[in-house]
């Protein structure tokens, strides 16, 4: 039967269709946020509970709210709160946030609330100042050789109290420590691939097991600079969050063996050994997607990698004619000669900006950047480790069984720890 309608019912289905067209063409709205707490600039210290208030509104029902503590560069530093209005449009919002990253640095953050209706969303942060933690030395993590394929793990407190942690059953390639999350990690050769330990615990965290072609890694194949860089003997560069999820790889040929390595900026730069006598060379890899960027050809062997600027590495390195000492600019994949040494470098720690302890099979000097010289220090000290703990602005040096502390920059031995059995490796602990 066909539908008639009067003239009333045909002006009626006009104007609902007209109306429903408006809705439809109208843009969807966005919450509106006023933040009264925090006050802009407020400061705060670590371990203070941020007391977070905020007036939001909205024509349409806010389905969520959430508040989360962001750096200067507006990324997360700690886990978000988030809150659940019940299809209201207005929303106050009145929450305690603890600061419990006690890894957080001096400087400037923000306070950022969120606010969420069914298609939109709008963000409002509201910058504060936290003063973070003082460094602060608590122990040395200490690996030794306690037989053939053990190796046993200490800690030394700082006054001198020796206590075993645990024994790990393997062979022994390289180790970094982790002060922030307390781990230790530890590289083998053929029996380990890589260990995740709970310094706290002693308990293992995570462990990747080990796979072919053997040896898994050479001789400190480990760095460590917020996250875990490890090089393996054959082929791969991993790069590890300390949850053990990997988070960077990079491949390398057959024919190189990727030594040392050295997170610097956007870069990861490699010191890749030839397997047959050809050249060496100094790679480097981008961290975003580990593909290569360049390579120079050398024929040496990198001791270690530190940086002097924002754009300039300095290497340690040892030639067959001895130490020599180069600056490397990854931008421009330029070497350049700094200072020969007429001894094979063994261990180096940088000890201030431009300043840096180098030990060598003929004694240990003081490199300072921009001078081409060496000045002799420490005689009669035979480094085979050197670290430095800026909080107490002291140079700890290991030898075959024992562990110097050394003031800086008088240098003058404080005190002697002795092991019973060869040191491996030391790292030393802080509270961040």
């Amino acid at each position: 039967m066909k539908t008639i309608y009067s003239g009333f019912e045909a002006i009626a289905v006009m104007v609902l269709t007209l109306m429903v067209s408006c809705r439809e063409g109208e843009p969807a709205s966005i919450p509106v946020i006023t933040i009264t707490s925090p006050f802009e600039n407020q400061v705060f210290n670590i371990s203070d509970t941020i007391r977070v208030v905020a007036d939001i509104t909205d024509e349409s029902s806010l389905v969520s709210v959430m508040a989360v503590l962001t750096d200067d560069h507006l990324v997360s530093v700690q886990s978000p709160v988030f809150f659940y209005p019940q299809a209201t449009g207005n929303y106050n919002l009145s929450a305690i946030y603890p600061i419990s990253n006690t890894s957080l640095q001096t400087g400037d953050y923000y306070m950022l609330v969120r606010a969420n209706n069914e298609s939109n969303y709008r963000n409002k942060y509201q910058k504060i100042f936290i003063n973070g933690l003082p460094l602060q030395f608590e122990d040395v993590v200490v690996l030794t050789e306690k037989a053939t394929n053990l190796i046993h793990v200490s800690s030394i407190s700082e006054y001198g109290t020796v206590d075993s942690l645990f024994e790990i059953y393997g062979d022994y390639a390289s180790s970094e420590s982790d002060s922030e999350h307390k781990r230790l990690y530890i590289a083998g050769i053929n029996f380990i691939n890589l260990i995740a330990y709970d310094l706290q615990s002693a308990m293992i965290v995570w462990t990747k097991d080990v796979e072919p072609p053997l040896p898994v890694h050479a001789p400190d194949c480990l760095h460590f600079d917020e996250e875990l860089f490890s090089s393996f003997a054959s082929y791969d560069i991993f790069g590890y969050l300390y949850n053990g999820s990997v988070t960077f790889t990079a491949s390398v040929e057959e024919g190189l063996k990727p030594s040392r390595i050295f997170k610097f900026g956007e870069f990861l730069i490699a010191d890749l050994q030839s397997k047959t006598g050809d050249n060496n060379f100094i790679a480097t890899y981008y961290l975003v997607s580990g593909s290569e960027k360049q390579r120079l050809a050398n024929y040496f062997k990198v001791v270690d990698f530190f940086a002097l600027s924002d754009d300039l590495v300095l290497i340690l390195a040892n030639d067959n004619d001895g130490g020599i000492i180069m600056e490397y600019e990854p931008q421009n994949n330029i070497l350049t000669d700094v200072v020969e040494a007429q001894a094979a470098l063994i261990c180096s720690v940088k000890v201030s900006e431009t300043e840096f302890v180098i030990g060598t099979d003929n004694g240990n000097f003081i490199f300072k950047a921009g001078q081409a010289s060496l000045a002799p220090v420490l005689q009669g000290i035979s480094p085979k480790r050197l670290r430095f703990d800026p909080a107490n602005q002291k140079i700890y040096s290991a030898g075959p069984n024992l562990i110097k502390v050394i003031s800086y920059p008088n240098l003058t031995v404080l005190d002697t720890y002795t092991l019973t059995d060869s040191i491996l490796n030391f790292h030393l602990i802080f509270n961040k």
